[in-house]
């Protein structure tokens, strides 16, 4: 599933806003932002950190910058455990032009040495959204992994069916195509109804908590 796929099948699904976040790992943020750019799609820096809990946290970034420079951190985190390409996969990046760069030899579905504390002060210093994911899972969530959702400073939910019931004290809840697979991409988005598609525009209907008085709806 390369950056350059991804974004040929968001603009299939007529997404407006995309986000790449990796298992750990960055590297493929740069061809995705120019994939996205070439398809017409404002794309976000994204990760899907894995906390020392092993809950999933799904971190996004106002620009490519910051979001390499937190991914770099996290990277730093991940316990040296090799990866074993041929029982999980090969974890390689690549350019625009889909060419492999480096293949990454730590094993990224390992837990990070990061607790959600942790995780969550450096996305507030680099200016991002901290965004537990999929919530209501039976694995890799805080309810799987804490048995309850902890009233942290978090942006919003996500969660992996719109029909779910989420107990905690907020409940801005999106839902997002957490896709694995290429035909995944765009089965769940959400819609924020604003004036431009943007990231702070993105930031803006969070805090609000509701949709935000616009011309259209637009799909992330």
């Amino acid at each position: 599933m390369s950056p350059t796929a991804i974004a040929a099948r968001g603009l299939e699904e007529e997404l407006d806003m995309m986000a790449l976040s990796d298992h750990n790992a960055v590297g493929n943020l740069p061809a995705f932002f120019c994939a996205c750019e070439a398809a017409g799609i404002v794309p976000l820096g994204g990760i899907e950190v894995t906390s020392e809990e092993e809950a999933h946290v799904l971190c996004l970034f106002p620009d490519l910058e910051k979001a390499m420079e937190f991914g770099a951190w996290v990277h730093d985190r991940l316990p040296d455990i090799p990866n074993d390409p041929d029982r999980f996969g090969d974890q390689v990046a690549v350019n625009e032009n889909e060419e492999v760069l480096y293949e990454e030899e730590k094993l990224l579905i390992s837990a990070t040495t990061l607790n959600l504390d942790e995780i969550l002060k450096r996305v507030r210093a680099a200016d991002g959204l901290f965004i537990p994911a999929h919530v209501n899972k039976p694995v890799f969530s805080l309810t799987s992994q804490l048995g309850f959702i902890p009233d942290i400073d978090y942006d919003a939910l996500e969660i992996s069916d719109l029909n779910a019931r989420v107990l905690a004290k907020r409940k801005i809840l999106i839902s997002n195509s957490d896709a694995h697979y290429l035909s995944d991409v765009g089965k769940r988005f959400t819609e924020y109804d604003t004036r431009e598609v943007s990231f702070e525009a993105l930031r803006a209907c969070l805090r609000n908590g509701r949709l935000k008085p616009g011309s259209r709806p637009y799909r992330f």
